[in-house]
């Protein structure tokens, strides 16, 4: 299984609409998984400094022209999509996203697509349920993150390894990643590791609503009925990684990751 998020971001995004741009090392397309396997976009997070609207498209979707339109509150990183249906996707599909804004100059919005896969060839991630993480669940680690130095143009910035400020996790131990909270805004913090393919697990900066980022990942395997809370290894933990997606205000927030250790 596998679990990543695709960051995207438009300056001044027009009323009528403007192409996203792809972050650097980010793809639109859809990876080649398994045929015949699952391939669904479970959530889609927007950041916006305005009152606007995010809108993806796919070529087999119900509608080719206007695909998932879905609004987007200002100021409020925030889960837009996730529920109990989730869009089949398929494989090598390039999805086209677009920004729907005030074209407010110099404003940048940000947004992430969601993408979950039941057999992706050369990853395999370990995906938990939430029943799984009270079945094995030993203790509640919260890690910070220090003032990750974002980047004030829309792309991810700011990369810092897991045990950069403090190291507590158990040695050859495994964690599961429930979420995060942030001390400011930021449209997403992305965790890197190789435990899923050195590509990033997404969680909304929300702060207006904690919750909403603190159990991210909880909250969506619940809303799914799909696996997405991932296990890290401690042995990993300096080639583990934590950035943000920020808007042109560039805030460098101080990140918590909600982690739990994990019995064998």
């Amino acid at each position: 299984m596998h679990l990543e998020v695709v960051g995207c971001n438009a300056t001044a995004a027009a009323v009528a609409g403007s192409a996203a741009v792809i972050c650097a090392g980010d793809s639109a397309v859809i990876k080649n998984a398994r045929v015949g396997s699952r391939i669904a976009l479970v959530d889609l997070i927007g950041f916006w400094g305005t009152l606007g609207e995010l809108r993806v498209v796919g070529p087999h979707m119900n509608d080719t022209t206007e695909g998932i339109r879905v609004p987007v509150q200002p100021a409020l990183p925030n889960s837009l999509l996730a529920g109990p249906f989730s869009e089949p996707l398929w494989p090598q599909d390039t999805m086209t996203l677009t920004l729907f804004g005030t074209a407010a100059g110099g404003e940048i919005d940000v947004a992430g697509l969601v993408v979950w896969y039941e057999d992706l060839p050369g990853i395999s991630a370990r995906l938990l349920m939430p029943e799984d993480v009270q079945r094995r669940g030993v203790h509640a680690v919260p890690v910070l993150n220090a003032a990750l130095a974002t980047l004030a143009t829309g792309e991810w910035g700011g990369a810092e390894a897991l045990n950069a400020d403090s190291d507590l996790l158990k040695p050859n131990t495994d964690y599961a990643l429930l979420g995060a909270r942030c001390s400011l805004a930021v449209g997403i913090i992305g965790v890197r590791s190789s435990d899923w393919g050195n590509v990033r697990v997404p969680i909304p900066g929300n702060i207006t609503e904690p919750d909403v980022g603190w159990n991210y990942l909880v909250n969506l395997s619940r809303k799914t009925g799909l696996p997405c809370i991932p296990i890290l290894n401690s042995g990993n933990r300096a080639g583990i990684f934590v950035d943000a997606l920020q808007d042109e205000a560039g805030a460098n927030p101080d990140c918590h990751l909600n982690l739990v250790e994990l019995a064998p």
